[in-house]
């Protein structure tokens, strides 16, 4: 039924797609600023306290991806 009258309903104005743009612009919904903020220093003190054991991690990892033995073998 929405579609049958939805041509019969005037177009928005410039001011009224102004108007809400700016309605959703004020909403609240959404990730703020300082939310953003928060997770970026969470995840960097996580970096920092677990540095050796990520460095080590990655070490191995690259010694057994391009370890020439697996290789040669195929």
């Amino acid at each position: 039924m929405k579609r049958r009258i939805g041509f019969l309903r005037p177009k928005m104005t410039w001011t009224d797609q102004t108007r809400r743009k700016l309605y959703t612009l004020k909403r609240e919904n959404g990730f703020g600023t300082i939310e953003v903020v928060i997770i970026i220093a969470v995840m960097l003190a996580v970096v920092f306290l677990f540095r050796s054991e990520i460095s080590n991690f990655a070490a191995r990892l690259i010694d057994r991806v391009f370890k020439d033995s697996i290789i040669d073998s195929f």
